[in-house]
This record gives structure tokens, C-alpha cells and sequence, in this order.
């Protein structure tokens, strides 16, 4: 793994300014942070991996392993890192399968670096600090997004964790009107909005198609060895039946698998446009359809396999944008209570929606705050979300 960041650090240095400061390209300065970054032991880490969304005052030793990474440069860059605009991690999807994709964890443990030096700002009274932390970290999330499904899953649940950590700031600390206006208005930029799953679903699609044209017996092994989760008698079977469907596998079945996967992915992107419970139902019998006609048709049998869980994964796209609105939501009622001292009685119009349903928010007064619900239940999970807020004491 060592060599491969350091191939690809290489590769984006040279193609970018080799002597501009900063680079251009943001993932430079990620890379060149992530070959050094070790984490702590683990009881420090718990703690500070807590500390974004707990009541506990930071000890000595986070407050020391945060100004560590102040003194060597790394909070610092990973601050000018996330303004920047382009952020292209260096990725090979001529690799199929095998493209290198690393760094995600460490962009994690990064943003908890970040958000806990957020919340030491709020603890010593530096609200604006903390809220600029929380910025940071979502402007990382939007750069790890770039192109690759499992980016764009990275992505949705680092925003998520930094929704977390600004619930806890807004829950814990008064924030003025003006503070509260002009975070929210920040949020509305292009750089912490939602992105689509359209463009990562396609850069999928790509590599499933180039894996169809290379697929052998030999490389099916490498991959299911990497997958895991092929012990049940089942999975035994597709297996082998794969294996000798790749033996003897012509270019015109080569051809007629990946026509097969187009069409496939053509109609989910179609049914990606109708509302929520409709295109999650068809999306998920598509599946199914495929899985089905896998066991009768060979030419069917790669599609089947190397197609993602495309109803989940358009589950996730929709949470993500409803995770996004609730907050905005949230937001635009903090920001009365604010101003005038009390709750709002009733949801405050605006075009901000849950994403299930297609329909604001229900809003709910509770004791120590309120609560925002969706209207539609999410059909992947099984349940309806709703989103807890309080007012600080």
C-alpha cells in the first residue's frame, strides 16, 4: 500500500505546478499527509473521536495530539486543501477492479482530527472556530465524493458524521442570529450540496463493462478471493458455474454480457427519475429480474455479479439529499428561535423537503427542542426517519 501512494503522489505532483504553493489539486496535499499520519493509541482516539458529540471536556492529551498536528502543518493543510477547488485522487479505472483506491480511512481519521479541534473551540468559546471546523470537514467529504461509487458512499457517511457533530454544536451552545444566518447560507454552496449518484453509477457501469471484456477464470479468482463471503453452498455453485463459463467464453458472449449490462444499467438510470417509492421498487425487481434470468442465461451470469446493490445504492443518494435538507431546515428554525427568543409554532415555508416523500418535513415541538420527521418511510431500511434537535440550556 506504501508504494502505491507513493506512485500516485508522484504521478500528481508532476501534473500539477511543481513549484506553486498550494498545488491545484487538493488530493496532493492529502496524499502527502497520509504516508505520516499514525493514529494514537486507542483510548486517546475513542476520545477523540467522542469529543465532536460529548459533554466531556477534552483532556490534556487530546488537546496536545491536536496541537501536534497544528505544529506539523497537517490541520493547517488540510484546511487549504479542502478550499481548493479541483481534487482528482489519481484513480486508474483502466485497472477494472483492481484500481487502487486509497487513502478513504485515512480521510476519515483526518476529519475527526478536525472536528475535534472544532469542538476544543467550542469548549474554550470559540463558536465561529467550531462552525469553520464543521465547513472544512464537509468541503473534504464533497472532494471524496469524485466519480467512484465507493467514494460517493464514503462521502454520504462523512457528511453524516459531521451533521452529528453540528447537531451537538447547535444542541449545546447559543449561536446569535447573524452566526447562525451566514452558516447556513454557506451551506448552500455548491460545495457541500448533495452530489448526484448519477455520475458515480455510470463510472461504475464503465468498469463492470471493461471487466466483462477482460474477465478470466484466473482474475475471477483474485476478485472473489478479495470479496470474501462465498461459503454458503449457493455462492459454491455460482462460482464454479462462473468458472466454466469464462473457460470457454467468444467474443460474440463477451459482446452480448455487456449489451445485456447496458441495457440493464440504461433502465435504472430511467427509473432513477420517477419518485422515490416507485423507483426504488423498480429498481429493486430490475435486480431481481437480472438475478433471475442469470440462472437461465450464461450471458446473463457477469451482469448479475457485478452489478451493485443499485436500489441501495440509490437509497443512499436519497439520504444523503434528505440529511442535506433536514439540516437547512433545522437551521432556518434556530435561526428564529434566535431572533425572537422562542420555537416557531409551525415549520417555516421554504422549497427544503424530505426526499422519501417528496414533502416538507413534519415539525414537531418537543420539551427541550423539536424533532423534523420524513413522511415516507425508507424502503431499504425499514424505517422513518426523523431528526432530533435541542436547544441549549
Amino acid at each position: 500500500m506504501k508504494s502505491a501512494f507513493l506512485t500516485i503522489l508522484s504521478l500528481l505532483v508532476i501534473s500539477s505546478s511543481l513549484f506553486a504553493y498550494p498545488p491545484d489539486n487538493a488530493a496532493v496535499l492529502y496524499y502527502k499527509h497520509m504516508e505520516h499520519f499514525d493514529r494514537p493509541d486507542k483510548a486517546i482516539w475513542d476520545e477523540l473521536t467522542d469529543l465532536p458529540t460529548s459533554n466531556k471536556p477534552a483532556s490534556e492529551e487530546v488537546k496536545a495530539l491536536i496541537q501536534r498536528h497544528k505544529k506539523n502543518h497537517l490541520i493547517p493543510e488540510l484546511e487549504i486543501a479542502s478550499e481548493l477547488k479541483h481534487c482528482d485522487w489519481g484513480i486508474d479505472v483502466s485497472q477494472g477492479f483492481e484500481m487502487l483506491m486509497p487513502g478513504l480511512s485515512n480521510i476519515k481519521s483526518f476529519m475527526y482530527l478536525l472536528l475535534a479541534d472544532g469542538a476544543i473551540a467550542a469548549q474554550e468559546g470559540d463558536i465561529e472556530a467550531a462552525l469553520d471546523k464543521n465547513l472544512v470537514t464537509r468541503r473534504m467529504a464533497h472532494h471524496v465524493s469524485n466519480d467512484t461509487l465507493i467514494g460517493f458512499l464514503v462521502s454520504s457517511a462523512l457528511n453524516r458524521k459531521s451533521d452529528d457533530a453540528l447537531r451537538h454544536l447547535l444542541g449545546t451552545y447559543a449561536i446569535d442570529e447573524k452566526t447562525l444566518a451566514e452558516f447556513k447560507n454557506e451551506l448552500l454552496w455548491e460545495s457541500y450540496r448533495p452530489k448526484p449518484i448519477r455520475h458515480p453509477l455510470m463510472m461504475e457501469k464503465e468498469v463492470c463493462l471493461l471487466e466483462t471484456s477482460i474477465m478470466t477464470p484466473e482474475r475471477y479468482k483474485k476478485c472473489v478471493a478479495g470479496w470474501g463471503g462465498t461459503d454458503t453452498d449457493e455462492e459454491k455453485e455460482m462460482n464454479k458455474r462462473v468458472l466454466e463459463y469464462l473457460k470457454d467464453i467468444d467474443s460474440a458472449s463477451r459482446e452480448r454480457s455487456a449489451t445485456i449490462f447496458s441495457k440493464y444499467y440504461d433502465n435504472i438510470f430511467t427509473i432513477m427519475e420517477k419518485p422515490y417509492t416507485q423507483a426504488y421498487v423498480e429498481i429493486d425487481a430490475e435486480s431481481e429480474k437480472m438475478c433471475d434470468n442469470a440462472k437461465e442465461d450464461d450471458d446473463a451470469i457477469l451482469p448479475a455479479i457485478f452489478c451493485p446493490a443499485l436500489a441501495k445504492c440509490y437509497n443512499y443518494g436519497i439520504n444523503w439529499k434528505t440529511n442535506y435538507d433536514a439540516m437547512l431546515t433545522a437551521l432556518d428554525i434556530y435561526i428564529i428561535a434566535a431572533k425572537t427568543g422562542n420555537l416557531p409554532e409551525e415549520l417555516p415555508k421554504s422549497t427544503y423537503i424530505d426526499h422519501f416523500s417528496g414533502k416538507p418535513f413534519i415539525y414537531e415541538v418537543t420539551e427541550d427542542g423539536f424533532i423534523l420527521r420524513c413522511q415516507q418511510e425508507d424502503l431499504s431500511k425499514k424505517v422513518t426517519h426523523e431528526f432530533t434537535y435541542k436547544l441549549p440550556h
